[in-house]
């Protein structure tokens, strides 16, 4: 599946949300560990564009205030994903714990029928 993600990133680019099964993202965040910063960021899709919530994996008040929102919206039946740049290309790979070392997250809502 394909989104486009012109609210979600500043360039406008396509982010791929791969299956489990495919685990390109993880591969990427292994063989490039973050370096200088320790940052993290949940940007959280919605109605009137999307939210951003960072931490500073070294500080725990900030990783408690953002692993409570992590779960608190996992409870509301959004789908979490970590994401990374892979061959030039965002992709996203679905996340059911979380992790205060992921250097960025989408929330996104459920889908609902109509």
């Amino acid at each position: 599946m394909v989104i486009t993600a012109k609210h979600w990133f500043e360039d406008e680019e396509e982010m791929t949300l791969i299956g489990a099964s495919e685990d390109a993202a993880t591969k990427h965040l292994q063989d490039h560990p973050q370096e200088a910063t320790r940052k993290g960021e949940l940007r959280v899709m919605g109605r009137s564009g999307d939210d951003k919530l960072t931490w500073d994996s070294d500080n725990p008040k900030q990783v408690l205030q953002a692993r409570t929102a992590f779960d608190q919206y996992r409870s509301q039946g959004y789908r979490l994903y970590k994401t990374a740049t892979v061959g030039g290309k965002k992709v996203g790979e679905p996340i059911d714990e979380f992790d205060p070392n992921i250097e960025r997250m989408i929330a996104v809502p459920p889908m609902q029928g109509g």
